[in-house]
């Protein structure tokens, strides 16, 4: 191991990444004296990750989970709107959001926009409105961000610590920059990936180059 960490044994998976299926058979893989367990999708620093990379399974455990959080909403009704909105943003919608950067860039945009409902429903519960309120009515009044737009914000906050060097060297890696001896308009412009398959463009390479380039313009 790199850093000299032992692993733990009974805590050990490991998953298979791969877009197509996989028919062959799976090698034994052992640590110690035990047989680790092959596995289709797993948890990981608090992100589900499955092995075709879609986050399918990450999206639906934090859906369930955003409706569980929104009952402590609904629990207190005698506190104050500033108070509902500190719950919501600093423990509720925090919790959420984590590593948004990362999974945000799911395969089906649907996916991300699921949570949209949740968030419409806190904004109904902290301001008191009717259940049957409309969410573009409820985003309107509240003046909050949409899911998706809290994900390209995140996306943008990377890209500048990216391109500022404030990063660890591994992020660092995953945006090439132009490298030109000339100060061309371009010349601090990343470099964008050419995929051809749908599944690689939304890739947190290709996105992030891509929204850099936009918002550096």
């Amino acid at each position: 191991m790199t850093n000299s960490l032992t692993s733990h044994s009974s805590k050990c998976e490991v998953m298979l990444f791969h877009r197509g299926s996989f028919t062959g058979p799976l090698p034994l893989i052992t640590t110690g004296n035990v047989n680790v367990a092959w596995v289709c999708h797993a948890r990981l620093l608090g992100i589900t990750i499955d092995r075709k990379l879609t986050w399918a399974n990450h999206l639906k455990e934090l859906r369930n989970n955003f409706v569980k959080k929104l009952n402590l909403l609904k629990k207190c009704p005698f506190l104050k709107r500033k108070s509902l909105l500190d719950l919501y943003f600093k423990v509720i919608l925090l919790s959420v959001t984590y590593g948004i950067a990362i999974w945000g860039n799911c395969n089906s945009l649907d996916n991300i926009k699921s949570l949209q409902a949740p968030h419409c429903r806190a904004g109904r519960l902290i301001f008191n409105l009717p259940r049957d309120t409309p969410s573009v009515q409820v985003m309107a009044l509240s003046q909050w961000d949409s899911i998706y737009d809290v994900y390209k914000r995140s996306l943008v906050k990377l890209i500048y610590n990216i391109a500022r060097d404030n990063m660890p060297a591994m992020i660092l890696d995953l945006v090439v920059w132009r490298n030109s001896p000339y100060n061309l308009r371009g010349h601090n412009e990343a470099v964008v990936p050419r995929f051809s398959t749908y599944f690689m463009k939304n890739s947190v390479c290709y996105r992030r180059a891509v929204l850099w380039n936009c918002v550096s313009e």
